[in-house]
């Protein structure tokens, strides 16, 4: 069954924390994640155990790539919104790809993509 979800980084960061509640909502709502949110754990790796962690969790998941699309989406959304909201561009890659695929996007910081019309945005925690 396909997911409604696509998963921010900050939801995979507390799961690999040990938030059982982060834990909970992957288990049950199966999101997706962006190619993204694998580039960020990989960055945020502090030993080989870390990196192996989290690639399972990637791997467990579906992960979408960005596409010409989601990038051109990307790039007018950070010349948008990157002086007046403080939009990083990774961001806004996440928020493009869930965009052009129909998902909405869950994530621990909603402030970072609250303003991004057409992003439907849900808290990880509301499904508490």
């Amino acid at each position: 069954m396909k997911s409604n979800y696509i998963a921010d980084t900050t939801v995979l960061v507390d799961y690999l924390r040990n938030n059982e509640d982060a834990r909970g909502f992957l288990e049950r709502e199966r999101p997706a994640i962006s190619s993204v949110s694998r580039a960020e754990l990989i960055h945020g790796a502090k030993d080989k155990p870390g990196l192996r962690e989290a690639m399972a969790l990637c791997d467990g998941l579906e992960e979408l790539y960005f596409t010409e699309v989601s990038t051109k989406d990307a790039l007018r959304l950070l010349a948008t919104y990157h002086l007046s909201h403080g939009l990083f561009f990774l961001d806004a890659l996440i928020a493009a790809t869930a965009i052009e695929h129909d998902l909405r996007l869950v994530t621990h910081n909603i402030k970072h993509f609250s303003f991004i019309p057409k992003l439907a945005v849900r808290a990880w925690t509301e499904f508490i």
